[in-house]
């Protein structure tokens, strides 16, 4: 229950800047048992999560649609194309541009 529940809440926030502190009060908890929780039932910490659900509804996206990664970025809360970018390469080894002409070379992490 408590992943599905963080993922709906990461995906109802996507665009937004949520602070660990805003999830684990929206979450009815501490940050630091939302911490524990997370690391204990995800295997990583809660800000990791929240930037991998961004990167993986940009993945989505990036298939789906014609937009460019500067427009896509926006959409899953980087204010910055060239940080999200950067944080797209770091999860997954290749650029926005790059996935999107070989989409089959990224493997979910």
């Amino acid at each position: 229950v408590f992943p599905a529940q963080l993922m709906r809440m990461f995906r109802a926030n996507m665009t937004k800047p949520l602070s660990i502190g805003e999830v684990a009060e929206r979450m009815g908890m501490s940050e630091s048992s939302l911490a524990h929780k997370c690391k204990a039932m995800l295997g990583i910490s809660s800000a990791r999560a929240f930037l991998k659900a961004r990167l993986e509804r940009a993945v989505t996206l990036l298939r789906t649609t014609s937009m460019l990664a500067k427009e896509i970025a926006p959409m899953v809360g980087f204010d910055d194309p060239y940080v999200f970018s950067r944080a797209f390469k770091r999860l997954y080894g290749v650029s926005p541009d790059h996935y999107r002409k070989q989409p089959s070379i990224v493997t979910s992490p």
